[in-house]
């Protein structure tokens, strides 16, 4: 009697003391005991307040108001239903996630007369469970909706073969590949894709990965393949990146210009290579809009060094600086702040700096051979050209992008006056003036003005023969 009753106490003390929750439930439901932790769980204040609980109102602790019949289904005619998880309703409106181990205790008919359970608290488990997935249901849409497309390769049957052949006294791959084509083109081409996102099918005109897959040969140019052997090369002497630019085949059979990153991803220090990475950037439209760019540049490049009117390109942008300096420093008449200081003119006019000068100005200017901004000054310098200078200068510090005139010059070759009809602007980009673009087109007009001068001297000609014959 006396082991009786301390096996009872021990029982007993468990029972009031044991972390998981236990209980014992009539065949009708409710609780008719309880320890102290099934309580806490549950988020009672004792386990007397459990058991007030009729058995309608512990059904309703069940979340899912068909969880009761579910265990009861679940239990059937059995003895035992284990980890049975279930989401509980607490007295205070949290909720909390439990995970049930009951026994069925049944008569000698086998009707069912209580159960006896073991509760046990995971919501922590839960809800680090759901963090988990919620972080791989992100990263996985980070990596489906990516627009870089990301191809996953299982290396690890290359990397052995690797290990195999340096085993095997293999000191240089390079050298080996070239021993062996054969054997380099099989390693080479053992390309094990095991999964790639939406934007590599999109890349490849591909459907599925399987299609992908049976494709390979068909899909890898020789400048990826080239990119391939490199990345053996790479990973031979220790290293787990390569990227550089090459192109693919896409089935519907265009050719795809790609920047292409091979790595392999690092658990701590050591390589992942069943989960090497291959991301591809499409530049093909980059490189299609960058030779149409190309295209249009020498277009229009061509037109403007092989027009016949002579066009200047200057840099007023150290100019137009200077120019806000001295409106800063009290400048309100720039033309009369040239008059009384002639040498702040000179600063101004050496601060516009050549930018190009097309075939026709250079004729104009240094007939027909190449010659510099400081050259080609001095050879047409003349009071009309400094007026003209002055006059754009003028024209910028009042906010004007255009001025026009005529002035004259004496020719570089048989130093003939020339007479041009000059044209100063400043193109407006993007809604703002370009400074830097500043153009002054040069239309020779000499023989025009001469035609008119022996025109006006005809008329006088035949305006004196007229008065004799009168």
């Amino acid at each position: 009697n006396r082991e009786l009753r301390d096996s009872e106490q021990r029982f007993q003390a468990l029972f009031e003391h044991a972390v998981e929750g236990i209980y014992e439930n009539p065949a009708n439901g409710g609780f008719r005991r309880v320890n102290p932790a099934m309580a806490r769980i549950l988020g009672y204040a004792s386990p007397t307040a459990l058991m007030k609980l009729t058995p309608e109102e512990t059904a309703r602790i069940y979340l899912s108001p068909t969880r009761r019949e579910e265990f009861l289904a679940l239990l059937g005619d059995g003895d035992r239903v284990t980890n049975f998880e279930s989401e509980v309703r607490r007295p205070d409106g949290t909720t909390a996630w439990i995970e049930e181990n009951v026994r069925a205790v049944r008569d000698s008919r086998g009707r069912l007369v209580y159960l006896q359970g073991f509760v046990s608290d995971i919501t922590a488990r839960k809800q680090a469970e759901a963090a988990v997935r919620a972080s791989e249901m992100r990263h996985r849409q980070l990596v489906e909706q990516s627009p870089v497309a990301i191809i996953e390769i299982d290396s690890r049957a290359t990397i052995e073969r690797l290990r195999v052949l340096r085993e095997s006294g293999v000191r240089d791959l390079g050298d080996w590949f070239g021993e062996n084509p054969a054997a380099a083109a099989a390693m080479v081409m053992h390309f094990p894709i095991v999964g790639m996102n939406r934007a590599a099918l999109q890349l490849l005109r591909a459907v599925s990965v399987e299609e992908v897959v049976a494709n390979v040969e068909r899909i890898l140019t020789p400048e990826a393949v080239a990119m391939r052997r490199e990345a053996l090369l790479a990973v031979w002497a220790g290293r787990h990146l390569v990227d550089g630019k090459t192109r693919f085949t896409a089935l519907d059979g265009s050719v795809r210009v790609v920047h292409q990153r091979w790595w392999v991803p690092l658990d701590g220090a050591r390589p992942l290579f069943e989960r090497t990475q291959l991301a591809l950037t499409d530049l093909t439209e980059t490189k299609l809009a960058e030779s149409a760019l190309r295209a249009s540049e020498s277009r229009f490049r061509m037109l403007l060094e092989q027009s016949p009117v002579a066009v200047v390109e200057n840099d007023y942008c150290e100019l137009k600086a200077l120019l806000e300096d001295w409106r800063a420093g009290g400048v309100t008449d720039l033309a009369a702040h040239f008059d009384a200081h002639p040498e702040a003119l000179a600063a101004a006019l050496g601060k516009v700096r050549l930018v190009s000068i097309n075939r026709a100005a250079q004729r104009l200017f240094g007939g027909g051979a190449p010659v510099d901004m400081p050259t080609m000054l001095e050879r047409i310098n003349s009071p009309d050209v400094s007026a003209a200078r002055r006059g754009n200068i003028l024209a910028l510090w009042r906010g004007e992008l255009v001025n026009e005139g005529e002035m004259t010059f004496a020719g570089p070759l048989n130093g003939r006056t020339r007479h041009i009809m000059h044209k100063w602007s400043v193109p407006v980009v993007d809604d703002a003036p370009a400074y830097q673009w500043a153009q002054t087109v040069l239309l020779d007009i000499t023989e025009i003005r001469a035609a008119e001068a022996a025109l006006v001297a005809e008329r006088a000609r035949l305006a004196v023969t007229l008065r004799a014959m009168a």
